[in-house]
């Protein structure tokens, strides 16, 4: 494996010399793998670069030069995935994000029903059992189900994201066809990435390159209502969820904007040889409409501003 994926323990009693190697190996293999470092710039990159070799070289410290590096990407890095030993080097300026107040569920997908309509309580997109592997399989190809719902209620609150694939799915058997958001897509296939997927996904058979896709979208003309509860936590494929759902004409976001974590994914962890700080970046970049950095923008912002339920939902849509 290469040696920047495997995993290894912080080490901060590395000599000057090493750190500095350290740096030189991020930059080269931001440059390499990267999603954001064209739409952000060389020239950034390099600025933060001279910068944090310099302060190595007049003032070696190394707990002191953790907290620079974060300071030095936080100045142009706009992207909510981006952290350094796991610390988030953006929050969006117009969502206060209380990391200690994340809950941790024991569940995937819930779907129950509230005076008839369908509710789908989606906590995450991944699976930490085989418990919730099931729930996620059984939502991904439960949608043909509720073709003839006239509304249905996504409660994404609290959903950090996982994989794009089980709510497509379920929206490809609800409408037929795949969603298409507007979007400006651009995926890096390095020789880092690719050897990462087939160490942790056993997906082979990826060539070197750059693979992008652009699309202006499509809205799906429905007379069935599409309710989100969204709330600050909504990360990473839960936002996925929102432009995906936002294709069909009768939907309504409520609550408040998500988290803005949504800019960068496809996302690959990398330790520095000799320090083992762990740097966690996104080799995707995706541009909401063709030009937003939804990050920047501080998340997907709600039709309705406010603190709902799912009962305030459904009197909502019966008083329609």
């Amino acid at each position: 494996m290469k040696a920047i994926l495997q995993k290894r323990e912080r080490n901060t009693s590395v000599s000057k010399e090493e750190f500095c190697s350290d740096i030189k190996v991020l930059f080269d293999e931001l440059k390499n793998s990267y999603g954001g470092y064209d739409y952000f710039g060389e020239d950034a990159f390099l600025n933060a670069k001279h910068a944090i070799l310099e302060k190595a070289n007049t003032e070696y410290d190394f707990e002191i030069l953790e907290s620079f590096m974060i300071e030095e990407f936080s100045k142009f890095i706009k992207d909510g995935h981006f952290s350094i030993n796991d610390k988030c080097v953006f929050f969006p300026q117009r969502t206060k994000i209380y990391e200690n107040e994340s809950k941790n569920y024991d569940y995937a997908v819930k779907t129950y029903e509230v005076d008839g309509i369908p509710v789908f309580d989606i906590k995450k997109f991944y699976y930490d059992n085989d418990e919730e592997r099931a729930q996620l399989d059984a939502f991904a190809t439960s949608g043909e189900t509720y073709k003839d719902a006239p509304c249905l209620i996504f409660d994404l609150r609290q959903n950090r994201g996982g994989s794009d694939t089980y709510l497509c799915d379920f929206l490809e058997g609800l409408n037929g066809e795949e969603p298409d958001f507007p979007m400006d897509f651009r995926q890096i296939y390095s020789d880092t990435f690719i050897e990462w997927l087939a160490n942790e996904c056993d997906m082979h058979g990826f060539e070197q390159g750059i693979d992008e896709e652009k699309s202006d979208g499509k809205i799906l003309e429905k007379t069935q209502k599409i309710y989100i509860l969204v709330d600050r936590r909504v990360a990473s494929s839960g936002e996925s969820a929102v432009a995906n759902l936002k294709t069909m004409s009768g939907t309504v976001v409520l609550g408040e904007n998500t988290r803005g974590c949504f800019f960068c994914g496809n996302c690959i962890h990398i330790y520095l040889p000799n320090s083992g700080i762990c740097v966690y970046y996104g080799t995707g970049r995706l541009l909401y409409n063709g030009t937003q950095n939804i990050d920047e923008l501080g998340g997907f912002a709600p039709d309705i501003y406010g603190a709902f339920e799912v009962e305030d939902v459904v009197r909502m849509y019966r008083n329609v």
